[in-house]
């Protein structure tokens, strides 16, 4: 059988690609690149990608467990179990979506009847050194060494199912260690307010050590402080004692040798064993030595709330996650978390890790008790100029697939950038002029090049910038239903154009999309947003998106997410939650 040649990832690419080469995945760049040369794809559909998801999350409980007491044992039981199990849920989870789509693609390989042949490299062995959670993320959903290295671990550890159909063949190039960690605080404006936070730090200790409400985020700062008063205390947020961009730098992190391997009765799967062989090899430093060093910081923090409330510093703050998941655990502090996007798909890929870590959890979709979790939008104000101009918001998406997500998941269903297209060749010629493009995330390099035949340069504004830039158009048409959609909605005409086979959502929600798209407002197809632009835009846009029936399916549809009509009452109930 004659050998084909297989390319894991940007980095193994060889420089002559034929006919007898394969791409295990979308994400590999080639100008020459067919589909009909990719390994077919895991989780093709809706129903594929909830399986994977439930038998996840089914597994997910049992691994976090074992994972859990050998860390607690690690530390001589100097933390609780219930502490250690908060710490490392989050990435438990994560890493089970990185490993199992990865798994899932060799198994498609698997399915071929050929033999494969991947140009091997050596690669610095410390790309699998990181910190944290977050550390994680950004190294899975962008770092070809990373992503390398897992997937060879995988194809290895798989090496008697081949039956030699999969060589690598020895290769002279060396690759470093490549990655560098977010740094937020790496320019002259940030170093300024980081040191006017340390300054206030200082001259506010003692106004704030009364407080009995710690209202980290999840409103504006304008609510933040208008509700500090209200609670009849010091506006005070602990920008500098939990930056953890700054404090990061401090720990000196080395991933230490561990053979060991966790051992499940439960677990007896191929893909549940290769979890239990490496996920001590594979975890964050910090849920190790460094995790003394955490502990001592936190020992230098003197507030004392009866109330934490936390949006998104639960996710990725270290710090913040150690003193606040204890003090709950201690009964010393109530934490409740709003949820910070607006998530209401059938997936969401932290799983229940929101509702396990803290006393209260309120999301965007309507709950029993009726509470608004909605509360960034609490005395929402923006309002659009009434001008010309048009904007299409790009779908968040980085380069390597982590979790399983609502909406599209592979490279070629970003359907998108041609939907951009498009739009940009509908436009009649007057208003060509008037349309410019945000990416939510990052514009990856084959969509880049798409984008630069329809608008110039100088039409695309810098990624993660709708906030500074929402105002200053008429129009924003939306890629996702997600967060960037109610910040576009509620401050004034929006079209949303998504792929309706992508995003699967509640069956009451559902209703309400379809009351959305019966008036325009959603769309399945770019040529019905065309033709319903081109009738309203630019003379009757208004006249369209004030109308009653278009305010009626705005107004139902984000009561669906106890959006609230009146403010002051809202406020109020906030207040009482609070201080209950």
């Amino acid at each position: 059988m004659k050998p084909y040649n297989l390319i894991l990832t940007d980095l193994d690419k060889p420089k002559k690609i034929d006919e007898n080469t394969f791409f295990l995945s979308d994400w590999i760049t080639n100008e020459n690149f067919t589909k009909k040369k990719i390994i077919n794809k895991p989780f093709k559909n809706f129903k594929e990608k909830i399986k994977a998801y439930d038998y996840i999350n089914k597994i997910r409980p049992e691994l976090e467990n074992k994972l859990a007491h050998y860390i607690y044992t690690y530390h001589n039981k100097k933390f609780s179990l219930k502490l250690v199990k908060s710490i490392i849920s989050l990435w438990v989870g994560q890493y089970l979506q990185f490993i199992y789509f990865r798994w899932m693609l060799i198994d498609e390989l698997l399915k071929k009847n050929k033999k494969f042949v991947i140009n091997d490299i050596k690669i610095d062995p410390s790309i699998n050194d990181y910190l944290d959670a977050l550390d994680f993320m950004d190294l899975a959903f962008e770092n070809d060494i990373f992503n390398f290295f897992h997937l060879k671990k995988i194809i290895n550890f798989r090496r008697s199912e081949f039956k030699k159909k999969i060589e690598f063949k020895k290769n002279k190039k060396f690759y470093k260690k490549n990655y560098i960690p977010r740094d937020s605080n790496n320019n002259l404006k940030l170093i300024i307010v980081s040191f006017l936070d340390k300054v206030f730090d200082l001259l506010v200790n003692p106004l704030i050590r009364k407080n009995k409400i710690f209202l980290k985020e999840g409103f504006s700062y304008k609510n933040l402080i208008l509700l500090n008063f209200k609670l009849k205390q010091f506006p005070y947020f602990g920008n500098f004692i939990f930056d953890w961009f700054r404090l990061r730098k401090k720990l000196k992190f080395k991933r230490e040798k561990i053979d060991n391997i966790l051992i499940s009765k439960n677990l007896k799967k191929k893909f549940e064993k290769y979890l239990c062989s490496n996920i001590l090899k594979d975890a964050p430093t910090i849920f190790f030595k460094s995790l003394n060093a955490l502990e001592n910081l936190k020992k230098k923090i003197t507030l004392d709330p009866k109330v934490i409330v936390s949006s998104h510093s639960h996710f990725y703050n270290e710090l913040f996650k150690l003193w606040s998941f204890q003090r709950r655990l201690e009964n010393k502090s109530k934490l409740i978390i709003f949820q910070h996007g607006g998530n209401h798909s059938k997936l969401n890929p932290v799983f229940d890790y929101e509702k396990t870590v803290s006393n209260e959890f309120y999301d965007w979709k309507n709950n029993k008790n009726k509470f608004c979790g909605m509360t960034k939008y609490l005395n929402h104000s923006i309002k659009r100029n009434n001008n010309k101009k048009i904007l299409f918001v790009g779908i968040e998406y980085r380069k390597y697939p982590c979790r399983f997500y609502p909406g599209p998941l592979h490279h070629d269903e970003m359907n998108s950038i041609d939907h951009l297209a498009n739009i940009t060749k509908g436009l009649k010629n007057e208003n060509r002029d008037n349309f410019f493009y945000l990416p939510n995330r990052t514009i990856l390099p084959a969509h880049k090049k798409i984008i630069l035949k329809y608008l110039k340069k100088e039409k695309i504004i810098k990624n993660l910038s709708l906030k500074k830039n929402i105002k200053n158009f008429s129009l924003i048409i939306c890629s996702s239903p997600m967060t960037t959609f109610f910040d576009c909605i509620l401050s004034g005409p929006t079209f949303l154009l998504i792929d309706k086979k992508y995003w699967i959502t509640e069956k009451k929600i559902s209703l309400k999309y379809d009351l959305l798209n019966k008036n325009k407002i959603l769309f399945y197809d770019v040529k019905d947003l065309l033709k319903h632009l081109n009738k309203i835009y630019p003379d009757n846009l208004y006249n369209w998106w004030n109308s009653k029936n278009v305010q009626y399916a705005i107004n139902t549809f984000l009561k669906e997410f106890n959006f609230p009509n009146n403010q002051a009452i809202y406020q109020k109930e906030i207040i009482k939650k609070l201080t209950y």
